[in-house]
């Protein structure tokens, strides 16, 4: 056994769904409706990473997609970037930790793809930022991008507090050392 209850694999779950922004789709408890249908017509629906990671998912759950095994070619082949990165740390957190090491993991990917997704934000927010030099202030442009870099500013700053909201709900999660004796 890979994780050590549903939970965990619930959360590694949606841990890996959020490389790819689908983290949505799934609960504590394992898929949503959402993710139930895509099973069913996710290739036509997800571009080559999304629908990787995806079947990746549902084969830990232990339901594969339309019967069609992952192997270990299509993850080194079709994976890139954070995703992959992510399936590597979580096979080596699990080899060298066990479920231990998997709650480790959660906590680093959770928290990693949230601050992630805070520096994308950020970027976005300075780049409208710069944008605004070539408007007047008062240009119903320069509002709208004005409004660009607050709401970006706003959502980067969600994401740090989720971070930090991930490492400890991590912490919750790994067992006390009294707890395990």
């Amino acid at each position: 056994m890979i994780f050590r209850d549903k939970k965990q694999e619930a959360a590694v779950c949606r841990a890996l769904l959020d490389t790819v922004d689908l983290g949505h789709i799934w609960t504590d408890e394992g898929p949503t409706e959402e993710a139930r249908i895509l099973k069913g017509f996710g290739i036509r629906k997800l571009d080559k990473r999304e629908w990787l990671i995806f079947r990746i998912v549902w084969e830990l759950w232990g339901e594969p997609v339309e019967d069609v095994r992952t192997s270990g070619t299509d993850v080194i082949r079709g994976l890139e970037g954070p995703s992959a990165q992510s399936v590597a740390r979580l096979m080596l957190a699990y080899a060298s930790g066990g479920g231990d090491g998997v709650d480790q993991w959660l906590s680093d990917a959770t928290s990693q793809c949230y601050l992630d997704k805070a520096a994308d934000e950020r970027l976005d927010a300075d780049i409208n930022e710069a944008a605004l030099a070539n408007y007047n202030s008062h240009d119903p442009q320069a509002m709208e991008l004005r409004e660009r870099v607050n709401a970006a500013r706003r959502r980067a700053n969600e994401y740090e507090q989720k971070a930090v909201e991930a490492a400890a709900k991590a912490v919750e999660r790994k067992p006390t050392a009294t707890a395990q004796n």
